[in-house]
């Protein structure tokens, strides 16, 4: 048997809203939908599909099913010394969970990337449910030590308004 498609399926309690993001915020492409069912095209082999679960026969199980840990800390066994030590680190200091999104252009220094760069920053700050922060390079520091100062400011302290505002040519 030759598997031609792989298929991962969310099923969802908050179906409207999950649909919403990755169709409008992450510009999924639909290929099927109904009222209750979407799937979406990631690849030529893969697929990633949200269903409702108020209509499927399985629940969102939030998070309690059957998952893939990729975190740093899955990957030891739980009596690891070393684990244990991060754990108390994590219940002083808390923890930080990050998503990274990939961005691709030819040069992110042009003052057109930046500008649809800013509007991505700005509409995951505002859209994206139980988004903390968002770093980027519109938000990016510079940081330098000078003699005994470390310094530390914004990337792009005043926002260019133009490519040569950026450039300075």
């Amino acid at each position: 048997m030759k598997i031609k498609t792989a298929n991962t399926i969310l099923y969802c309690s908050k179906w409207e809203e999950t649909v919403r993001f990755y169709r409008d915020h992450l510009n999924l492409t639909v290929i099927f939908l109904t009222d209750w069912f979407v799937e979406f095209y990631l690849s030529t082999a893969t697929r990633l599909s949200i269903a409702d679960e108020k209509r499927a026969s399985i629940k969102s199980c939030n998070g309690k099913g059957i998952t893939v840990d990729t975190s740093t800390e899955g990957f030891l066994h739980e009596d690891n010394p070393v684990l244990l030590d991060y754990y108390d680190f994590r219940d002083q200091f808390g923890r930080d969970e990050k998503i990274a999104i990939a961005v691709k252009s030819n040069d992110i220094f042009s003052f057109s990337f930046l500008e649809k760069l800013k509007d991505l920053h700005n509409d995951l700050e505002e859209n994206v449910p139980h988004v903390a922060e968002v770093t980027s390079l519109i938000n990016a520091r510079n940081m330098r030590g000078e003699e005994s100062l470390f310094i530390v400011e914004d990337l792009l302290e005043e926002w260019p308004k133009t490519q040569k505002d950026l450039t300075g040519h």
